[in-house]
């Protein structure tokens, strides 16, 4: 089993530009998700963190750098193995293999959950009842994820193929709000609307000198859209969303 979850790995997300942290934060074109879900977790000082899909350990070491003490978990060894190696520093992280669906984990253990676009790799009923399970009363779990239905982000996907998941399920804004049935309170915010399209001419931008200027009017014309058209939201990029148990 363990064999076959590396093999995932090295299909669908092992690309040298990936390993080398290009991608991570499409560099730098998300910083506002990141950060408002940095917001969302604090404090964060001495909480104990689980970090779901922790894949090569970025967020959990930027966890552990504000004062968490993390679990960073991820389905296959080959990422834990990397993370090890980055972690060099010593932070507090403790690397381990599990599903998300299966925690080796005490109920009420977690001060803290965080996933970063590990939602639509799941089975997310699963995924919910373990988050409820594991989660202290009256703590949250946080969650950056794509959305399944922004215009441009669908042609890219559809143009791409299929990438490096398998089958992804990604959510939508509907099913996210509809997680009050469950938890005492779901907190959302939408990002990157229009802005896509910067990030998807990127190279031409980028040869002319504009495409940071491009990135930053498209965002704010992103919200002034999302507060004329709160529909709008349903067809953002991202996602990020707090649940309290």
């Amino acid at each position: 089993m363990r064999a076959a979850r590396d093999r995932f790995f090295r299909r669908y997300w092992q690309t040298p530009a990936w390993f080398r942290g290009e991608v991570y934060d499409y560099e730098g074109f998300a910083c506002e998700a990141s950060e408002y879900a940095y917001e969302l977790l604090a404090p964060l000082g001495g909480a104990r963190v689980l970090e779901l899909g922790t894949g090569q350990g970025y967020d959990a070491i930027a966890l552990a750098e504000r004062g968490a003490r993390v679990v960073a978990a991820d389905l296959a060894e080959a990422p834990l193995r990397s993370l090890r190696e980055k972690n060099v520093s010593g932070a507090s992280i403790r690397p381990v293999c599990m599903l998300a669906e299966e925690l080796a984990c005490r109920s009420a253990c977690f001060d803290r959950i965080f996933g970063r676009t590990v939602l639509l790799h799941v089975l997310r009923p699963s995924v919910w009842h373990e988050v409820e399970r594991v989660l202290k009363s009256g703590q949250r779990a946080v969650f950056i994820e794509p959305l399944r239905v922004s215009p441009l982000v669908v042609l890219y996907r559809i143009a791409r193929g299929k990438g490096r998941s398998a089958r992804p399920r990604y959510l939508s804004l509907g099913e996210i709000i509809r997680l009050n049935t469950r938890f005492r309170t779901v907190e959302h915010r939408e990002f990157y609307l229009i802005s896509v399209l910067a990030l998807g001419l990127r190279p031409v931008l980028s040869r002319i000198g504009l495409y940071w200027r491009a990135v930053g009017i498209l965002k704010r014309l992103d919200e002034v859209v999302f507060d004329l058209l709160p529909w709008a939201r349903h067809l953002a990029w991202i996602a990020v969303f707090a649940v309290e148990r």
